[in-house]
């Protein structure tokens, strides 16, 4: 799998994201990360940015592997590529577990992310989409929005910068507050989590690193460093 600079991979930020900008309200910080909350819009938004410990080349590699997202992602049962194609435009399935009583939620979603090489940036666009090839399964609720954005930029090769965004109607039956709850707590939640994917992934994915290092050092503007174990390698 190679991806060309700029390139458009499977997984920009939203329009919307961008209009509601300044309605932004702090919440709470954790871990580093500073969490907000946007009301103005149809959906409650929650918001986390910060700094994170992981090099932009991990990241890119984890994001672009659909299938292993269950490892990361809290309460994901299942993730896989509907239709598209991972170097421009995907489209994904997914489960996630409720505790009983309650019935599993699923989405189908349209992922795209762009990698700007030359700044070492990449932004991660998702919304809900409808397709036959994923219909309404018995017993799972449908959201009938999953929408969100994730912007990273290259500080050093153990850093980047991070933001979350994440809209969603989790539909069905569940008390406001619980979804309220869950929704502020996510765009956290997935951030720790994808860091510590990285982490645990080091050197798994070392010939998609080693092949956007190449085509970054070809482009970039700014100079960059990598972790050496990214690549399957020991610690220098």
């Amino acid at each position: 799998m190679r991806f060309a600079a700029p390139v458009l991979l499977a997984l920009t930020l939203l329009a919307p994201a961008r209009a509601q900008a300044d309605n932004w309200e702090l919440q709470y910080t954790q871990d580093g990360l500073s969490v907000y909350r946007d009301d103005s819009g149809p959906l409650p938004s929650f918001k986390a940015e910060g700094e994170i410990n992981a090099n932009l080349f991990d990241l890119m590699a984890v994001l672009a592997d659909i299938p292993h997202r269950t490892e990361w992602m809290r309460d994901l049962k299942q993730s896989r590529i509907v239709d598209g194609d991972i170097e421009s435009k995907v489209v994904m399935y997914e489960e996630y577990s409720l505790p009983w009583p309650c019935e599993n939620r699923d989405s189908v979603v349209e992922s795209t992310i762009h990698a700007d090489l030359e700044k070492l940036e990449v932004a991660v666009d998702y919304h809900e989409v409808v397709t036959n090839k994923a219909p309404v399964r018995v017993g799972i609720v449908r959201m009938p929005a999953v929408r969100g954005s994730m912007n990273f930029r290259y500080i050093d090769k153990n850093r980047s910068s991070a933001q979350v965004i994440i809209r969603l109607d989790v539909g069905g039956a569940l008390p406001t507050w619980a979804v309220k709850k869950f929704v502020k707590q996510a765009p956290v939640m997935t951030l720790q989590g994808l860091v510590k994917q990285v982490h645990a992934t080091q050197g798994r994915y070392a010939d998609f690193v080693r092949r956007h290092v190449g085509d970054a050092h070809a482009v970039a503007k700014v100079p960059f460093d990598v972790d050496p174990r990214s690549l399957g390698a020991a610690p220098l």
